[in-house]
């Protein structure tokens, strides 16, 4: 039975013998196609499969810097006095950011009890937050003001924990000293 041009089986005459039956090359040449397959653009029709760690612009650098970033969202969704209506998407950048928060400790020196208590706190505040999503959306004044009363304790938290999780970033460079050390008291100010 003749079998169909694609599954024919390639002449390898011209191969030298030996070489394709060899498995380590056989798995080096399936290690290459595959490798050359993964790193293929896609066009703009397909799907992108691999969205290769997409950082959201308003992803944080540090735990530091979400800490404050929340406190400054915080006033802009329950301002103290009454305030425009939060959009929908400043909503889900609060909500990114709180949810970012512990991975963002976990960076720090921040030791495990600390990290705890941060993230069940965290867990609190996202229940404060899809408690009155729907009242912050609106800009309703009432729910606006409970919902920073509510908030204002577990940020407090955040802010405290900020001294036990040091950022790399923020720690001072020891930086050596380019003055010679002092001399002793009995040298001669004058050279030899």
């Amino acid at each position: 039975m003749m079998r169909p041009p694609a599954l024919r089986q390639p002449n390898l005459e011209h191969v030298p013998a030996g070489w394709y039956g060899n498995r380590a090359v056989r798995v080096v040449l399936v290690a290459v196609s595959l490798l050359l397959a993964g790193c293929q653009d896609s066009t703009p029709d397909e799907p992108e499969e691999h969205a290769h760690h997409h950082i959201p612009g308003h992803y944080p650098a540090t735990y530091v810097v979400a800490v404050r970033n929340l406190r400054h969202r915080l006033d802009e969704l329950a301002p103290p006095r009454q305030g425009p209506a939060v959009t929908p998407a400043r909503l889900e950048q609060f909500a990114d950011l709180l949810q970012w928060l512990p991975g963002l400790a976990l960076e720090t020196d921040m030791t495990q009890q600390p990290w705890t208590r941060l993230s069940e706190s965290v867990r609190r505040a996202e229940a404060l937050l899809d408690q009155y999503r729907e009242g912050l959306l609106a800009a309703s004044s009432e729910q606006r003001q409970q919902f920073r009363e509510g908030f204002e304790p577990e940020l407090a938290l955040w802010e405290e924990l900020q001294a036990v999780a040091t950022d790399q970033i923020f720690r001072p460079v020891d930086i050596p000293s380019q003055t010679p050390p002092n001399p002793p008291e009995n040298a001669s100010l004058t050279a030899p």
